[in-house]
């Protein structure tokens, strides 16, 4: 360092040879020209010898093998893969489809009631009946046989029957309503005297026995068979009623006078 001089009291000047100072920084730089000893790791720029350049690619290329090795050859391409998802999801939607429609089905589905069910059991019932016997307790008939009633010419007497089904067995009639007609022969298209569903005795119901009873006045007619018509309505949506004609005999005798 010198003084400038002129002068100036305090003011120096930096002496530089400049031979010397070329050789200096050609020094700094020196292999910077072909980049040999340049080194590019962990983001960083460093110096360092080719072989160091060398080994860091190959050490990449080979990471960058080993991630790649794997892959197919031939790849599929964007339109392949979708269908490939399409066809994956399918099941999946039929699926969904099914489960639907059978939510649905069980929605809609309106099984029949316990009601509905006797209802339709009755009307069965009442189907087996058309051809089945019909016939009064014997034991409550004194001097009768079969389906056959006697009685005197104004005699008040109770009249039992029983319903019985194809195999004999009792018909319960809860709930039913029965009518008793009584006319002279089948075809007449009139009754003689009739009985409504509230004359009956429906104590017995439910082994099928019912009973009426005949007044003075429904006996007191000309004496001679007649027919008795008995027609049971089950209940049920709608109504089933069977009629049983012929089965029933009602035979009035001449009252004995003294």
């Amino acid at each position: 360092m010198t003084e400038l001089g002129s002068g100036v009291p305090g003011a120096y000047v930096l002496s530089v040879d400049p031979a010397a100072w070329a050789d200096g920084f050609y020094q700094l730089f020196a292999g910077y020209d072909d980049g040999s000893n340049i080194l590019v790791g962990n983001s960083q720029v460093y110096i360092a010898g080719g072989k160091e350049v060398e080994n860091y690619l190959e050490d990449s290329v080979t990471a960058v093998k080993a991630k790649t090795d794997n892959l197919p050859v031939d790849p599929a391409d964007q339109s392949q893969v979708e269908a490939a998802i399409a066809a994956a999801m399918a099941p999946l939607a039929l699926e969904a489809n099914v489960q639907t429609h059978a939510a649905a089905a069980l929605s809609a589905y309106d099984p029949p009631t316990k009601a509905e069910m006797d209802a339709a059991l009755a009307a069965l019932r009442a189907g087996s009946l058309v051809a089945g016997p019909l016939q009064p307790l014997k034991v409550a008939l004194e001097g009768s046989s079969g389906a056959k009633l006697v009685v005197k010419q104004g005699e008040a007497k109770p009249f039992p029957m029983q319903v019985v089904d194809l195999a004999g067995d009792p018909v319960d009639l809860s709930g039913c309503t029965v009518f008793l007609g009584v006319k002279q022969r089948k075809g007449d298209a009139e009754y003689t005297f009739s009985k409504a569903d509230s004359d009956f005795d429906k104590s017995q119901v439910t082994q099928g026995i019912i009973s009426v009873f005949l007044t003075a006045t429904d006996t007191n007619q000309v004496h001679g068979p007649y027919v008795g018509e008995l027609k049971v309505t089950f209940p049920g949506a709608p109504p089933a009623t069977v009629e049983k004609s012929g089965d029933l005999t009602l035979v009035i005798e001449q009252a004995v006078t003294a």
